[in-house]
């Protein structure tokens, strides 16, 4: 990228990261939802006796299967929220920073949501360290939330971000929400599914393939994921959510030419 892109890409990132981080919705949504999922320490199975990377790995993973919706339906209003502003369409005047900013803007908003989701993480593994008192299990929390939940953040947050310049939000928003339970949640057995696929924003290639966590939807139907399948499945999400951008891209250059 060259520097005369990337002075408009560092400042959208920083006003998008200011602009998200301050929204009131983006603490009371994960703060209401933690308060839903988070279980008790008590309720946990076995503490004692489980190895630090699987207490890390389980907790991630339960905290992964919901809390990426919120993440995504934040994301999905920055470029409605620069169409109402008439500041997308002061973006596409701009060719040499039109990519840039769509790309600031992804940064930026993303970067800003996923503080919670850390601070969420955080906590409850922290919670679980003391509880056992091995604080082995808060070190585990770094690697594991990086190859298990910002793979698949940086998946549907680089869609809600794109797919919001050809669908109308409200519609976007009940699409992804019947995309998450059906892709991720709903178990192959019962209906034809992405969940257990390389395609799963949700981690389960690194919970099963890598960390080797037990249960889950897949013990039956891909009872021996692998650690390469991990890795095929982290370099897939991202690499798709960089083609989503690319296209989002080409998109905002096509409507400048149109206009």
């Amino acid at each position: 990228m060259t520097a005369a892109a990337l002075h408009p890409l560092a400042g959208t990132f920083r006003y998008e990261f200011r602009m998200q981080i301050r929204r009131p919705a983006l603490w009371a949504l994960f703060a209401m939802a933690s308060l839903l999922l988070l279980p008790s320490i008590s309720q946990w199975p076995n503490l004692p006796t489980r190895a630090p990377a699987e207490l890390a790995g389980s907790a991630t993973h339960h905290i992964n299967t919901y809390l990426p919706i919120i993440f995504g339906l934040l994301l999905a209003d920055r470029l409605v929220r620069a169409r109402r502003l008439n500041t997308l369409e002061l973006w596409e005047s701009f060719p040499a920073g039109r990519g840039a900013r769509l790309w600031g803007t992804f940064l930026g908003a993303a970067s800003a949501s996923l503080v919670p989701l850390v601070l969420i993480n955080l906590a409850l593994v922290g919670l679980i360290a003391r509880a056992v008192g091995d604080a082995h299990v808060l070190a585990w929390e770094l690697p594991i939330f990086v190859l298990m939940v910002l793979p698949g953040l940086l998946f549907v947050g680089a869609f809600s971000i794109v797919c919001t310049l050809a669908l109308p939000l409200p519609l976007y928003a009940i699409l992804f929400i019947g995309y998450w339970f059906w892709g991720n949640v709903v178990q192959p057995s019962r209906i034809p599914t992405l969940t257990c696929t390389l395609l799963t924003p949700i981690g389960n290639n690194v919970a099963y393939g890598l960390l080797k966590l037990p249960g889950g939807p897949c013990l039956g139907v891909w009872p021996a994921a692998t650690a390469a399948q991990s890795w095929e499945s982290i370099g897939l999400l991202i690499g798709l959510a960089l083609c989503a951008l690319a296209a989002g891209q080409i998109v905002l250059s096509w409507r400048a030419g149109q206009g």
